[in-house]
């Protein structure tokens, strides 16, 4: 009888720790830069992110996501939102929702702050080494499914500069050239397990033609290192 009884609370007290365990673990991480060098015409929605993860219909995932910017400077904050794994059979579900409402509610917030902080106006924008800085800390995570969001023109404004006409030229007709002087700046690791998002609305007819050169430049390159790449007008 005694045996019983501690078998049977051994396995209450191993139930209540499950319940209250979460695993810090990501089954997805994201991380999103946002261009504050110009007015952008698509910024991120939080809510269309997370439709994107899923993480209404997989309610019990852990998701991970950083926030940064793009602008003239090489050091910026990186805040993150984090929602934990769970087990599905031990977790309350009621407190689960809360906590996804939360997680949601709390990246709305931290993304209408960095846009507010946004000039739009910044003589400077460094494009490149913002996007492989993001990158090699995704390489580096175990998650299943990574991705960065870059929501800018892409315009690179830095030691080197797309708005000079040689460069752009250069750009255009010699990508190889203009990568190998931006990997000479920061080398870019394999990114094989990574989803990259470029995403900008041009305005113009003159803005389309240059992101067109622009996107298709980072397009080439980032899919050079084995990432899988996509250009959106938004998402």
């Amino acid at each position: 009888m005694k045996m019983k009884l501690r078998i049977i609370i051994a396995c209450l007290l191993l139930l209540g720790s499950c319940r209250s365990q979460v695993t810090e673990s990501y089954d997805k991480e994201i991380s999103i830069l946002i261009d504050q060098t110009d007015h952008m015409t698509v910024l991120p929605d939080g809510g269309r992110i997370c439709a994107s993860l899923g993480i209404d219909r997989d309610k019990y995932q852990g998701v991970r996501i950083s926030i940064s910017v793009i602008n003239d400077r090489d050091f910026n904050p990186v805040e993150s939102i984090s929602l934990p794994a769970e087990n599905s059979w031990f977790c309350n579900k009621v407190i689960r929702e809360a906590k996804i409402a939360k997680f949601k509610n709390e990246l709305d917030r931290k993304i209408a702050s960095f846009v507010s902080n946004s000039s739009g106006s910044l003589p400077h924008s460094i494009i490149y080494r913002a996007c492989a800085k993001q990158l090699e800390v995704l390489a580096s995570r175990p998650a299943k499914y990574k991705a960065l969001l870059v929501f800018s023109d892409l315009l690179e404004n830095d030691q080197l500069s797309f708005y000079e006409p040689e460069t752009f030229y250069t750009l255009k007709h010699k990508p190889s050239v203009i990568q190998k002087q931006l990997e000479q700046t920061m080398p870019l690791a394999d990114l094989i397990t990574i989803n990259i998002f470029m995403v900008y609305g041009p305005v113009t007819y003159e803005e389309n033609n240059r992101y067109l050169v622009t996107s298709g430049f980072f397009s080439k390159f980032f899919k050079s290192k084995h990432a899988w790449v996509h250009v959106e007008p938004s998402f």
